[in-house]
């Protein structure tokens, strides 16, 4: 699908993701079909949740529409195949110039988003791949709590890295929103979308995997999208947070530790340090949920069995405290005994 025949404009294709998120796609879906953008197709696509029906939401699509919408598709899946399954499904569906995903518990901030970031698109250099707005932090009734997801300061910065550059910030964490960043559909088709090795992480593994391949991503300082914060990011040990975390740690051991000898002394040290943190704490809460062993990790990187070590000093610091100060006792007392 080319265009709008009525306005000749290029389509945007919106795609907006369900799993066990109750009423509140209805929302995500209204700011949607309340955008001023004249030419959009909706592809909402649940990922197994039960109590969905695709009927209804056909049926809220069809009463709250206008002459914008160009096309629509309700799609469920039998069972629940995680984040990243449900997108790359979804994204076979889409057939616009200008691509935007984000999730049904999320919002668009107003109606003009699409037409920000259509013109964005229409204007971005060459060699950027994705252009990204403000992901405005939100309460569970998707209310302003101030704030953004990311550090609107670092990513106005990150405008004038090169592709390895941006790559080597996210090595130190995902400081992008893919909720809030939005591509040319053919271009983001080059980059063979989310990798299907990971179930729940689709934007950290491919925002590496991009600026890999030279690709840079651009901030345009506006409000694109009301992000409700929560949900399965929230540290318990629950069944999606035990999922986030294996692929969390997979991430790190596919994109990351080993490439990290390209990273400089300090940054090296906070990766391979957050890594092994994120490990343990998730170790404690479920068990092992790396298939690689600690020593394999000297397979990564030559200075590994130093990291490790470095590591396990930091996390029993206050225990080797506590025996270097008995033993200085000890030896104290010893070295007053013989001389009396």
């Amino acid at each position: 699908m080319e265009g709008n025949q009525k306005t000749g404009m290029p389509v945007f294709s919106v795609v907006i993701i369900s799993y066990r998120s109750g009423e509140l796609w209805k929302q995500a879906v209204s700011s949607v079909l309340s955008q001023d953008y004249q030419a959009i197709e909706l592809i909402l696509a649940d990922d197994g949740t039960p109590d969905f029906s695709c009927a209804e939401a056909e049926k809220f699509i069809a009463q709250k529409c206008g002459s914008n919408l160009v096309r629509s598709r309700v799609m469920s899946s039998e069972c629940n195949n995680g984040t990243v399954q449900n997108l790359n499904k979804a994204d076979q569906y889409c057939s616009g110039a200008y691509l935007l995903h984000f999730a049904a518990d999320d919002a668009l901030a107003h109606n003009g988003v699409l037409t920000v970031f259509a013109d964005a698109l229409q204007h971005k250099k060459p060699g950027v791949l994705g252009v990204y707005g403000r992901s405005e932090c939100c309460d569970d009734q998707l209310r302003p709590a101030g704030g953004c997801s990311f550090d609107p300061v670092m990513a106005e910065r990150m405008n004038s890295f090169s592709a390895r550059e941006q790559w080597k910030r996210l090595c130190q964490g995902c400081c992008l929103h893919l909720g809030a960043t939005a591509f040319l559909r053919e271009e983001y088709l080059r980059t063979d979308g989310f990798d299907p090795r990971f179930r729940l992480m689709e934007d950290w593994p491919f925002m590496l995997k991009c600026t890999r391949q030279g690709y840079v991503f651009e901030f345009v300082d506006f409000s694109a999208l009301l992000y409700r914060q929560g949900g399965v990011t929230q540290r318990k040990p629950t069944p999606g947070y035990r999922s986030l975390m294996t692929d969390h740690l997979l991430n790190y051991e596919m994109n990351i530790l080993p490439a990290s000898a390209e990273l400089d002394r300090m940054a090296r040290w906070k990766v391979w340090m957050r890594y092994l943190d994120d490990r343990m704490d998730g170790r404690k809460l479920f068990g092992e949920l790396s298939a690689v062993s600690y020593g394999k990790l000297r397979g990564f990187d030559a200075h590994a069995v130093w990291y490790l070590a470095m590591w396990w000093i930091k996390r029993n610091r206050r225990r080797i405290g506590v025996g270097l100060l008995t033993l200085l006792c000890m030896i104290y007392v010893i070295i007053t005994l013989r001389s009396m």
